[in-house]
């Protein structure tokens, strides 16, 4: 991605820069490097993307800055400034054998489902934390699983202070009213870790979900507010302090049928707002 701006005084241009820099009032003294790279814009604080597998790896993002001058008398232009950040990755947990299942694993490009964070609101004694569905069935190739249906999606969750502490979540389709669902649990010993760890397996199934009517709805995971230490994502999340939260897309056929993992960013954050009218 490329943004441009265009100074007609050498003055601007300049305290643009410092300003990208160094910061000023307008920042809160903060540099505007670090404004453009917080979760308000372009959300670079993590670091991770998924492999080919799904399992997240030290990729960093790099904003890079580049002043340039010209004039009339002197069109092609000469760059008289540069500057650049890059964000560090946070610790990566060891990889997991997670998702638990007999299936057919693939790459996350080679289904049509992603999820991503969208919003999060309070609700009586729950706080709900929403993640949007879009289908996009471009990059699947030739993949069997490219028009696989969306049955459901389990999310890896500590075991030691978070096993059931979900009430339930709500499916709205795009346009739609959220209806609440309830869902199911399990429990399994990774051995994949070092030493072996007991995790959490909280599944969201009965989706209904196919590539007709998943585009644009939204999944809202309702965390009880009375249990603190699982009052937010990255608290239930495995690692989600570092690694946001791990889920698996299944379709529904009875045995190995198509599944794919990934992870949804953070930071998630905590509940500062009421329900917002739909």
């Amino acid at each position: 991605m490329m943004a441009c701006a265009n100074f007609t005084a050498g003055s601007m241009a300049g305290r643009f820069v410092n300003m990208t820099k160094y910061g000023d009032a307008t920042t809160n003294r903060t540099t505007g490097f670090l404004v453009l790279a917080s979760p308000s814009y372009l959300n670079m604080n993590s670091g991770l993307q998924p492999d080919s597998s799904g399992q997240p790896i030290c990729a960093p993002s790099s904003l890079v800055m580049d002043q340039y001058s010209y004039t009339s008398l002197q069109p092609e232009p000469t760059r008289c400034d540069s500057a650049n950040i890059s964000t560090p990755c946070k610790l990566i947990p060891p990889r997991s054998n997670f998702p638990y299942c007999d299936c057919d694993l693939n790459a996350p490009s080679r289904t049509p489902y992603t999820l991503s964070y969208t919003r999060k609101f309070s609700q009586s004694s729950y706080n709900y934390f929403c993640f949007g569905i879009t289908v996009n069935n471009s990059t699947c190739g030739r993949s069997k699983c490219c028009n696989m249906d969306l049955f459901k999606v389990e999310w890896l969750v500590n075991d030691a202070t978070c096993f059931r502490s979900v009430a339930g979540y709500t499916l709205r389709l795009k346009g739609g009213k959220a209806a609440p669902k309830s869902m199911s649990w399990s429990r399994y010993n990774d051995t994949a870790l070092r030493p072996s760890q007991m995790l959490a397996v909280m599944k969201t199934n009965n989706l209904g979900l196919n590539m007709g009517n998943a585009n644009g709805a939204e999944l809202c995971l309702a965390l009880q507010a009375k249990i603190p230490q699982c009052a937010t994502l990255s608290q239930l999340c495995y690692n989600g302090a570092s690694t946001g939260c791990r889920y698996a897309l299944f379709e529904r056929a009875a045995s190995n049928g198509c599944c794919a993992r990934n992870f949804v960013n953070g930071p998630f954050g905590a509940i500062t707002s009421s329900r917002p009218k739909l």
